[in-house]
């Protein structure tokens, strides 16, 4: 919309809406899930996150199939992005507005009990409360050192095959969003099932190998052979959902049902400011180096 912005400004005006949208979504998300940990039944809260993921997914596949269908009649078009910004924009303020119309539970089966406010009550301590919890410590180790080693190379798979692997944005796409979506749909929801049965902590185990694994495929890549990411990201498309879906499940039903926002508010504190903040940046200063 702007001929010449300026470059300084535009970083600054970026950075702060960044800002602003990361805090609202911890605040959101520690409110939501304290929301799941009330009203989801035990014997079925992994089928029923992970039909949740489901949908999502479903969901993400069709925007991406519209995506790549519609950029390739919009590249003479020069504002192309701010359309598809405006766009998302629009969905975000509906998605807001069918908020309003939920209702809250008259029933839950792990009922969240805010203890009663006592003047001066809220001090440091009531904070700390998820670190001094050692099951919950443990938790807080790992889900941050996940959050560390995705968010180191994450971001640069997509720099990689358009940089060093010339491929196209509808090869792009097809790649590293669609192939994923199509394996999380086939799968999510027997995953939830095996969670039901056999608990998180194997299945979990399981799916960090296989995804560890899955990320040396990428070794043996050549712009002549895209097969390789294809394979890469249909077992990624499996497990790597598996393994977010384990980690928001043991944040919920880890916590206590008292403090469980203040559980949660820890977990996203913790993964945000020790796995994803310098493994963006690490991960930056490495590929300019």
């Amino acid at each position: 919309l702007i001929s010449d912005p300026d470059p300084r400004l535009s970083t600054i005006i970026i950075g702060g809406m960044m800002l602003v949208a990361s805090t609202s979504n911890w605040i959101a998300d520690s409110s939501l899930n304290t929301w799941f940990g009330s009203i989801i039944p035990n014997n079925i809260k992994g089928r029923y996150l992970s039909t949740r993921q489901t949908v999502f997914t479903i969901a993400a596949l069709i925007f991406s199939l519209s995506l790549a269908g519609l950029l390739p009649l919009l590249k003479d078009y020069p504002g192309k992005y701010t359309l598809l910004f405006t766009l998302g924009v629009i969905f975000g303020c509906i998605d807001i507005l069918i908020f309003f119309g939920i209702r809250e539970p008259t029933q839950c089966v792990n009922p969240y009990v805010a203890a009663p406010y006592v003047k001066g009550s809220m001090n440091l301590g009531h904070f700390l409360k998820p670190f001094r919890d050692k099951r919950y410590r443990d938790y807080l180790i790992f889900a941050t050192s996940w959050s560390f080693a995705i968010n180191l190379a994450g971001p640069y798979f997509n720099v990689y095959l358009l940089e060093e692997m010339h491929a196209s944005l509808a090869m792009q796409t097809l790649l590293q969003q669609i192939i994923g979506f199509v394996a999380t749909i086939l799968f999510m929801r027997r995953i939830g099932r095996m969670n039901d049965s056999f608990g998180y902590k194997p299945i979990l185990q399981l799916s960090c190998y296989v995804q560890s694994v899955s990320c040396l495929l990428w070794l043996f890549t050549t712009p002549a052979n895209y097969g390789v990411i294809g394979i890469s990201n249909f077992f990624a498309g499996i497990f790597g959902p598996a393994i977010n879906l384990a980690i928001l499940s043991l944040a919920i039903f880890l916590a206590p049902n008292e403090d469980r926002i203040t559980y949660l508010a820890g977990k996203n504190v913790t993964s945000s400011l020790l796995g994803f903040v310098p493994a963006t940046l690490l991960g930056g200063f490495l590929a300019d180096s």
